[in-house]
């Protein structure tokens, strides 16, 4: 859906060459948007819109150029940066790091399951731009993957991941030498982030992982426990992990430990019970 140009005539000079802004999209078809989700970009060719409230977009060529080209040579470029892999993982705009300084639900969300150290220790932010508690995924200390929680109410979907990149597995490893050679396997970061306060755990980011770069991963571990969330789509891919897990990682203890809540709902009793079951 194409935004009126009516709509950010105005604020187009606001917006300096090389970089964005976030705008309120008052005439937002999706309802009067005050949080600032009508996003600019200013690059060499052109200004990018986008709104995330309602999904809307548009493109305004500098100079003479014409729209037609201008959209032809951004497609391009796209397209070269993954055909050659140069495209880096770039966080959402508007970033708060300060747990402290985030709104009241973005910060009751994340601390029900983490405390602030742990949050501020995996990068978890929040961002004003939209409106939502980050989730990075980090591999060799290089930004991967990122997941856009939903805090707010009327907020949907639950999740928005960054596009373009496939959804890798979140890895976290315990300072707790107590289970050396055991790891968990969760659906989620916070889970994963709770879980390694005993052990190393891995999010799936998920129920469907890539079973052979999971079991090559794996193979630094003796004893794997399947912990994913206990409602039934869970349950099925638990069992489902277990049996192809089981056939190609031979040699280890594979073992779905089946319980009545997420891990990052448990406490750290409940937490320490989980490598006793391996």
């Amino acid at each position: 859906m194409a935004i009126p140009r009516e709509h950010f005539a105005e604020l187009l000079t606001q917006v300096p060459l090389g970089e964005e802004r976030s705008f309120d999209h008052c005439e937002c078809p999706a309802g009067m948007d005050t949080r600032r989700r009508l996003r600019i970009r200013n690059t060499d060719r052109a200004y990018l819109i986008y709104c995330f409230n309602c999904g809307g977009h548009s493109v305004v060529p500098h100079g003479t150029r014409s729209y037609i080209r201008t959209i032809k040579e951004l497609l391009a470029d796209q397209k070269e940066l993954e055909t050659k892999g140069l495209g880096d993982t770039v966080m959402p705009g508007g970033l708060v790091s300060d747990p402290r300084h985030w709104p009241v639900k973005a910060q009751a969300w994340v601390g029900q399951y983490i405390t602030t150290t742990e949050a501020i220790d995996n990068e978890i932010t929040y961002s004003h731009d939209w409106q939502r508690v980050i989730l990075p995924v980090y591999e060799d200390g290089k930004l991967i993957f990122w997941q856009a929680r939903a805090v707010h109410p009327g907020q949907s979907p639950k999740y928005i991941s960054v596009k373009g990149v496939p959804k890798p597995m979140a890895w976290k490893h315990s300072s707790n030498k107590k289970w050396q050679g055991c790891i968990v396997i969760v659906e989620d970061i916070l889970s994963a982030i709770k879980v390694s306060r005993v052990v190393d755990s891995v999010a799936l980011l998920g129920t469907s992982p890539d079973i052979d770069c999971l079991s090559e991963r794996l193979k630094e571990y003796n004893y794997v426990g399947i912990v994913l969330d206990p409602d039934a789509a869970g349950t099925t891919k638990s069992i489902e992990l277990h049996k192809r897990l089981s056939l190609v990682c031979r040699g280890k203890v594979i073992r779905w430990l089946g319980h009545t809540k997420q891990p990052k709902e448990m406490d750290n009793a409940e937490l320490e019970a989980i490598p006793r079951g391996l």
